[in-house]
């Protein structure tokens, strides 16, 4: 065994080469993922340290093997390469002689060809460096290989390259020089590493190969254990002499093996172990102290180790200390609080007593998701759905309640939390676009005041339409002091279409009115009666559509929840109030008809309204969408007017976007009356602003014969490619010179009505013609 650096292993007799073997792996330092991105920087900036301080430092050991002057690595190819580059790089920086830089072209991979020939060529040329990074340049040179950019150990060197010359770049020369002449010294080298030989150790290179899975590496927990641990010793180290000591170093070795490491047992996953659950609760504690002390860090840093120094070991000791009693303080509180938990059901139970997930559950607060936050947490903080965050912000900042009812000195009843928790989960459902990172800081100091005092008007950043509702219901409830108010009241604010926001719902009643409509709408919608039958019998209580642009109107989904909640919980919207009276209405009737059937009730709604309208004979387009299911089928529940009004000239969408199919919806319920087969009318789609207005939107409803069929605000317009065969069937139902089948109509208050239904009279002239094909 012998104590060497690499320029003193090809200055001996013995070694003419240091030769990566095939059997290698490629080089893997330069990878960009996180935990390969921290150990790189971690070992380049200790590299760096010691070639700009005064202290060496020793690699361990490299094991391999000497052949024909060749050394060949079985162990340490990954430090020998960051030592080759890091050679590479001060002799470039320093502008060395050739002779004194020759020895790096005694370095070499025989992994690939291409590996080869780059180590080769980069050892052979000495850039001028500026503030261009290295990889680029040499990218940008004529000679660069394009195999060379396939060649992942290639890539792994360049972005070596650009780590090395980042954490140099505020080394001036002259400390460059210096550190040059420590690399390389041949007496005093600052890095050095044991170098073992195969036949000291009594191996084969066979046998070798066989036993190299002689140890796991450090997982990512024991790494950060290990580097917490110093970032604490060294920030104790440091405290002025007069300044009491915290201990929290001997503290932190001392619970993460024993107190916290039960706490986050129950957590553990698949694997059998809690590490990563741990460390993403100590990344949800570190974010919410960065957050609420407005410290000068990035929360949710790919890089913990980096975030973790900054913020528990930073300069500024009282800021620090404050950090560092935030997150003792959570740990030990949770610690305490689970300590009877054995297991996750334990924890499950005790998060039971406050929520429900997805349904009304008395004495809880539904929170439409997994119950046990603190769980959900350790699985998923930190971590992204596509471009969201798998732990959202209102879910952070609901666990920030719990976790701020558990450690304060203050601590509210069981009742009063529960209370608290439901005013504040109404309260940040109703806040989506008040809830952002750049006021976080501020939402939870808020949520930390409201779950101590009960005050309401603790929380100022959120919703305040909600806040007034939240104060209003409190008023409503304590004039009437009755607990089937309180449940109706609870069971109607955990429904998945409310979720807390009663803006539907008049809170100047009498109770019982308030109680009646709160059961029929758990009635309505219980789940086993159809949206489409829902929206049926609310079209005919009145128009409950909302305009959310000039000339979009949103109505309700036959399929989607989430556009009835739109719906429901909008506040700004034109036509909020006509929703609310509409609802109201409907709530009302399904009381007096009864709730035992609900589908018949509904049903019974409508049919009054429609016998109503032909009794009458004034059919608009309420009607006309009351009547058809074909003209409610948009699944977003949008209609669109060129006329920005309701009336005959709409496109019923699909998506929310022009630019993406619609259809008319009148036409479509003509060809469904007619009983034409879909294959007969495939072409009844449009896209784009080509169908947007009427007299453009022609819908094919005969492939063969091309008959075509449009909405006219008078009627229908029918053209066909072969009009003459079947001339005498339009002139049977009046249909003009111009292929116009008008109705009468008449306006009353400014509303148009047909004197005939027009779909029943366009649908019996398309069945005949249809059935004049067949």
């Amino acid at each position: 065994m012998t104590k060497t650096s690499f320029r003193n292993m090809l200055r001996s007799f013995d070694i003419a080469t240091i030769e990566i073997p095939i059997i290698q792996r490629d080089f893997a330092q330069g990878r960009q993922n996180i935990e390969v991105k921290r150990i790189r920087r971690s070992f380049l900036d200790v590299l760096r340290q010691a070639l700009t301080g005064e202290e060496e430092i020793s690699l361990d050991f490299v094991y391999g093997d000497t052949k024909d002057g060749r050394f060949i690595p079985l162990d340490g190819q990954q430090r020998l390469t960051s030592l080759y580059l890091s050679h590479w790089y001060l002799a470039v920086r320093c502008r060395v002689s050739d002779e004194e830089r020759d020895f790096i072209k005694q370095f070499t991979y025989h992994t690939r060809f291409s590996s080869r020939d780059f180590c080769a060529k980069l050892a052979t040329i000495c850039p001028v460096l500026n503030d261009r990074r290295i990889s680029e340049w040499l990218q940008d040179q004529h000679w660069f290989a394009g195999s060379w950019r396939k060649d992942p150990t290639v890539q792994s060197m360049l972005v070596v390259l650009d780590d090395i010359q980042a954490l140099f770049a505020e080394v001036d020369d002259e400390a460059c020089h210096v550190a040059w002449t420590r690399l390389t010294s041949e007496a005093n080298p600052s890095i050095t590493f044991e170098l073992l030989s195969l036949e000291e150790m009594g191996l084969t290179d066979e046998l070798y190969i066989k036993m190299n899975s002689r140890g796991k590496p450090l997982t990512e927990f024991e790494h950060f254990k290990a580097q917490f641990e110093q970032v604490l010793k060294e920030f104790e180290g440091a405290l002025p002499a007069t300044r009491e000591q915290t201990g929290r170093y001997a503290k932190f070795t001392r619970k993460i093996d024993q107190d916290w490491a039960d706490l986050i047992w129950p957590f553990r996953g698949a694997n059998d172990n809690a590490d990563e659950e741990f460390l993403r609760l100590f990344r949800f504690i570190t974010d919410i102290t960065i957050w609420r002390h407005g410290l000068d860090a990035r929360p949710a840093d790919e890089d913990l180790e980096a975030t973790a120094k900054a913020i528990y070991g930073g300069p500024e000791t009282e800021v620090t200390l404050a950090a560092q009693n935030s997150l003792f303080s959570v740990l030990d509180g949770l610690h305490a609080e689970f300590a009877f938990a054995t297991t996750m059901a334990d924890i499950d139970k005790w998060f039971r007593t406050l929520f429900a997930d997805n349904e009304h559950r008395a004495g809880t607060v539904t929170i439409f998701g997994d119950v046990n936050l603190l769980d959900d947490c350790c699985r998923s903080y930190g971590l992204s759905q596509g471009r969201n965050r798998a732990f959202s912000l209102p879910r952070t900042l609901l666990l920030h309640a719990v976790i701020e009812y558990i450690v304060t000195d203050s601590r509210p009843s069981r009742d009063e939390i529960r209370e608290r928790m439901r005013c504040l989960r109404n309260v940040i459902f109703a806040s989506q676009n008040e809830i952002r990172v750049e006021i976080f800081r501020a939402l939870l100091d808020e949520v930390s005041d409201y779950i101590v005092s009960g005050d309401l008007a603790a929380l100022k950043s959120f919703n305040r339409a909600q806040v007034e509702e939240e104060v209003a219901k409190a008023s409503f409830l304590l004039a009437n002091r009755s607990v089937e108010l309180a449940e109706s009241m609870y069971r109607l604010e955990d429904h998945d279409l409310l979720r807390g926001n009663l803006a539907m719902f008049d809170l100047n009643v009498d109770e019982r009115v308030f109680i009646r409509r709160a059961r029929a709408f758990d009635a309505i919608f219980a789940g086993k009666t159809s949206y489409e039958e829902i929206s049926q019998a609310l079209l005919a209580c009145g128009d409950y559509s909302q305009k959310i642009a000039g000339d979009r109107f949103q109505f309700a989904s036959p399929s989607l929840p989430s556009v009835w909640r739109d719906l429901f919980v909008a506040r700004s919207r034109p036509g909020v109030d006509n929703t609310k009276a509409t609802l109201t209405e409907l709530l009302d009737a399904v009381h007096d008809e009864g709730l035992v059937d609900i589908e018949a009730t509904l049903r019974k709604i409508s049919e009054d309204y429609l016998r109503e309208a032909v009794a009458s004979k004034k059919y608009d387009w309420r009607y006309y969408m009351t009547k058809y299911p074909a003209m409610r089928s948009g699944k977003s529940g949008i209609f669109i007017s060129s006329s920005y009004e309701m009336g005959f000239d709409l496109c019923m969408m699909e998506q929310t976007r022009l630019s993406s199919y619609y259809s008319d919806p009148y036409v479509r319920a003509v060809l469904e009356l007619a009983g034409v087969p879909q294959d007969k009318y495939f072409s009844v789609w449009h896209y784009g602003y080509a169908g947007y207005e009427a007299d453009s939107r022609w819908s094919l409803y005969s492939s063969n014969n091309r008959h075509f069929l449009r909405i006219t605000q008078e009627g229908f317009q029918i053209k066909s490619g072969r009009k003459s065969r079947i001339q005498a069937i339009l002139d049977g139902h009046g249909v003009d010179g111009d292929g116009s089948l008008n109705v009468r109509q008449s306006t009353i208050a400014g509303i148009v009505f047909d004197r005939k239904d027009r779909v029943v009279m366009a649908a019996d002239l398309v069945r005949e013609i249809v059935k004049g094909e067949d």
